[in-house]
């Protein structure tokens, strides 16, 4: 099923996880600013519908009953993990990919 909180798990100490691309748990600091943007871009993506998978993934998880906020969070784990796939694996966008990520939820980038 899906985590509370998946985009960024408390670890022990003041660092917190991250889910990858590639099921490798990064730790990071606490970053309320990132967290702000990463929500932001999926706000985007919902209100301009693009890409549309966004929206389809979002009403999908409403009708299995997720609240929106956990809904919201779990379609931004993906668009981190494709974020960390870009930056730190050099890989380019991509649609397809991103797409499948999406419709996997809610299962997490890192469970697949």
């Amino acid at each position: 099923m899906y985590r509370s909180d998946p985009l960024l798990r408390r670890a022990p100490g003041p660092r917190w996880q991250a889910p990858s691309a590639r099921g490798i748990v990064i730790a990071m600091k606490p970053d309320p600013d990132f967290d702000a943007v990463v929500m932001e871009v999926v706000d985007n993506q919902l209100r301009d519908g693009d890409p549309p998978e966004t929206r389809q993934t979002l009403d999908r998880l409403l009708a299995q009953g997720l609240p929106k906020p956990e809904a919201r969070r779990l379609i931004a784990c993906v668009l981190v993990a494709e974020m960390y796939a870009i930056l730190a694996e050099g890989k380019p966008f991509n649609p397809v990919r991103y797409a499948r990520a999406l419709a996997k939820l809610p299962e997490l980038p890192e469970d697949q």
